[in-house]
């Protein structure tokens, strides 16, 4: 027997463990927060506290409870299963983790490696996260003990190869917008791989629930979560993923590029460079509206007014759509013959300084002279 024995048994172990307040309900989104006296009632519970991982939880979609012992796997501490179906949650009791802010991160990454290498060998369900599992102190489950030993992670790493490749690639999950990128991330790629199936057996309504469950499952990583935010992440990928996902490898392009010859990285070019046309056609088209309704209020035309209002920075209008104030300007610009003066009521400068005079140049009128001045614009706005 790998691990270290403990004092008490592994249901006792699992109560003593529990966070003061779990999530826990009687169903998968466990959407309450209860004292662990009254959430060890529930169906399901969050097995771990959010700042230390004491259990590794494993999802069998399959009915083998027992497939551990067939391929010659540690044995977990807890098989909580469902009696119709078979299917079980596996508990390994191991050294707890801690996943505080000031936490190291390798022990962090170890620990992840070895559960993927684990639940491969497991044919567990990889997608799963283990915050939310059947709780196996509720009688609703059938819950069977098997021994009372805590694992070490290094016990496990030699019997199981750790994985450090994450499911997913490092950027899905990339949190650069804040919690409701990630739960955004995660939920739409276990949707890709359901949403098919759902379409076939029931309705939209159905699903809804479904992907509301789900994204409730995935969000008690971070407690902080508002339940408006949670559904409307949810909201946003069912109703995508039900009227536009079609199945991997089916072409939706507007390109018609599916059947070409060209190498898939081509294609990929591309198709984006189309998507950066259209992107900055979008663009040119709020720059030029905002300009005629400055234009309209009599306000005068500067750079910072304009990015304002189209919401982009001003070194982004200089640097990419000065084009289009540079065209303003020569459209508003008034002609005497085939000369072109300042017009006065556009200006894009602040400081208008006006060219060295030099007297071979100009003839003895000064109406004719003014004709032929060449002002410098230092644009400051």
């Amino acid at each position: 027997m790998l691990g270290e024995a403990l004092k008490f048994t592994s249901l006792d172990r699992f109560y003593e463990q529990l966070a003061y307040k779990p999530w826990c309900g009687d169903d998968k989104s466990a959407r309450l927060v209860r004292p662990k006296a009254s959430a060890v009632t529930k169906s399901y519970i969050a097995p771990n506290s959010p700042s230390l991982i004491s259990w590794l939880v494993f999802d069998l979609d399959h009915s083998n409870s027992w497939i551990w012992e067939d391929k010659n796997l540690p044995e977990p501490n807890l098989i909580v299963s469902t009696a119709k179906t078979g299917r079980s949650h596996l508990y390994y009791a191991i050294s707890p983790v801690c996943m505080s802010d000031n936490a190291r991160q390798k022990p962090i990454e170890y620990m992840n490696a070895v559960y993927r290498g684990l639940a491969q060998a497991l044919d567990a369900d990889e997608a799963y996260t283990g915050r939310i599992a059947k709780n196996p102190l509720c009688p609703h489950w059938r819950t069977l003990e098997l021994h009372s030993y805590q694992y070490n992670l290094d016990d496990l790493a030699d019997v199981v190869k750790p994985i450090s490749k994450p499911f997913f690639t490092p950027q899905d999950f990339e949190d650069v917008e804040g919690r409701n990128s990630t739960l955004f991330l995660q939920l739409r790629y276990w949707a890709y791989t359901q949403v098919l199936r759902a379409k076939s057996t029931g309705s939209y309504d159905q699903w809804l629930d479904e992907v509301m469950t789900r994204a409730y499952s995935l969000s008690h990583v971070e407690i902080d979560f508002r339940e408006n935010e949670i559904e409307g992440v949810a909201r946003s990928v069912a109703k995508w993923t039900w009227n536009k996902y079609t199945g991997p490898g089916v072409d939706r392009g507007v390109m018609g590029l599916k059947d070409s010859d060209l190498p898939l990285v081509n294609r990929q070019r591309l198709a984006a460079r189309r998507t950066h046309s259209i992107r900055v056609n979008a663009t040119e088209r709020r720059i030029s509206k905002a300009i005629k309704q400055l234009d309209s209020e009599g306000t005068t035309i500067t750079k910072t007014a304009v990015a304002k209002l189209v919401q982009l920075s001003r070194k982004q209008l200089s640097s990419r759509y000065a084009y289009l104030f540079e065209e303003l300007s020569l459209e508003n610009t008034p002609k005497k013959g085939n000369q072109a003066i300042q017009a006065p009521t556009v200006t894009f400068a602040v400081h208008q300084i006006s060219a060295a005079l030099s007297r071979p140049f100009f003839s003895d009128s000064i109406e004719d002279a003014s004709e032929i001045i060449d002002t410098d614009y230092v644009d400051d706005s």
